[in-house]
């Protein structure tokens, strides 16, 4: 099953089941990925939180319909590379709804130290 496959798919069944946001996990997408596919699919903008270290491995994703939600104003921080990803998205008159994207491990002894051993990056993107 091809990356370029899963991702028509995806935003099929968003856009036909009319899904503002949807949050996935185990994305490994790179950001040249994300790019990519947001260059090619444009009734869909994929925010995402790859693993310097792991690229293959873990990565967040945050995918907005643009049909439902305007994108222009959306802010998102990767509070943790690969793990964590948080968007500020304009809601209503002056609200922001906040949407947090977390990849937990199934490993347990993975689970205990993922908050220690990640690198937090606190980084804005626009």
């Amino acid at each position: 099953y091809n990356s370029e496959n899963k991702w028509h798919t995806l935003s099929s069944h968003i856009l036909r089941e009319k899904i503002g946001v949807l949050c996935t996990q185990e994305m490994h997408l790179s950001d040249e990925q994300t790019k990519e596919i947001n260059r090619f699919h444009n009734k869909i903008k994929i925010f995402s939180s790859s693993s310097p270290n792991l690229p293959n491995a873990q990565g967040v994703t945050i995918v907005i319909n643009k049909r439902l939600i305007k994108t222009e104003n959306i802010k998102t921080t990767n509070v943790i590379d690969g793990r964590v990803i948080l968007a500020k998205i304009p809601w209503l008159d002056r609200e922001k709804l906040t949407i947090l994207t977390v990849y937990t491990p199934n490993n347990t002894t993975q689970m205990r130290t993922s908050g220690t051993h990640s690198k937090t990056n606190g980084q804005t993107h626009h």
